[in-house]
């Protein structure tokens, strides 16, 4: 069976001098000081941009996030609000549709009534 290499420690890659870079040097030829490459102070600045504009970057899709969740509860909210005007239509038209067919069962009452009291012809007697 095969070992595995988890938990093994792996040694850092080897860091080599730059050759050919630019040295400061004494007098005699000896390294001096530590070793100044053109542009050094761009890495850091350049690093600094980049995290500015990651933050930027994070900024905006907060922003995107934040604008579609609020847009997201406005539609929410309109549909819930169309809901419950229709919910209001419907109750108002059944309770008109309720009222009509009362008032249509009071006036078959008042007319069976009327008819019902109105006196029964008398016929003419013949003689």
């Amino acid at each position: 069976m095969p070992s595995s290499n988890v938990g093994a420690s792996v040694a850092p890659p080897e860091v080599k001098p730059m050759v050919g870079g630019p040295v400061a040097a004494t007098a005699s030829g000896n390294s001096a000081g530590p070793i100044v490459t053109p542009g050094a102070g761009k890495s850091h600045q350049s690093r600094s941009v980049a995290m500015d504009s990651f933050q930027l970057f994070k900024k905006q899709a907060k922003e995107k996030a934040d604008k579609q969740r609020v847009l997201k509860e406005q539609q929410e909210l309109r549909k819930r609000q169309n809901e419950h005007a229709e919910r209001e239509r419907l109750r108002v038209e059944q309770e008109k549709r309720q009222q009509k067919e009362e008032e249509e069962a009071l006036e078959k009452a008042r007319r069976s009534m009327m008819a019902d009291a109105k006196p029964a012809p008398v016929a003419a007697v013949v003689k």
